[in-house]
């Protein structure tokens, strides 16, 4: 027996990408320095708990992203609902774990009237120190401070800000 079912049944039946919820407290200092964070996840998991368990702990290791955090709490949690079961898809909990700490950013970025690129380069890990992830692990061969200045330069990222600030007004 084989079943084919129509493509709107196929998208009812089948599990999706996981949808995240955060909540999250931060301290920061003037300049947009994270001091410590606080953050729970909770992640859709459907009615059977498939991937989900992975998926959390990997959204766990993936929060940090690219910014040093030397006082942090992160807890992932798997909700059980009554949708399809969610499951695993490419990036497999990383994009939903470094989203939140990029929205964290952004939020101080707006908080202290700054640009969230500025607060972004003030937190990234460092090369000799503030360069160990929440889990201890060292952050080796860290080119992303001049890659990101060399970005910023070749796509002329203040002109454009400085721009679209100039149209929106």
């Amino acid at each position: 027996v084989k079943l084919r079912l129509d493509r709107d049944d196929d998208m009812l039946a089948t599990g999706k990408r996981h949808c995240f919820y955060y909540q999250y407290e931060v301290g920061y200092d003037n300049q947009g320095r994270i001091l410590a964070v606080k953050v729970e996840m909770v992640l859709r998991a459907g009615f059977s708990t498939d991937l989900s368990p992975p998926v959390a702990t990997r959204a766990v290791c993936h929060f940090d992203n690219a910014y040093y955090l030397s006082d942090v709490d992160i807890t992932a949690l798997c909700g059980k609902t009554n949708t399809q079961s969610n499951t695993a898809f490419r990036g497999f909990g990383g994009p939903q774990g470094a989203i939140a700490i990029e929205y964290i950013i952004d939020n101080i970025a707006r908080e202290l009237g700054r640009d969230p690129l500025d607060i972004r380069k003030l937190n990234f890990y460092g090369k000799q120190d503030r360069n160990s992830t929440p889990y201890g692990q060292i952050v080796e061969d860290n080119v992303l401070h001049e890659l990101v200045t060399e970005l910023e330069n070749s796509s002329e990222y203040r002109q454009r800000r400085q721009a679209i600030r100039a149209f929106n007004r």
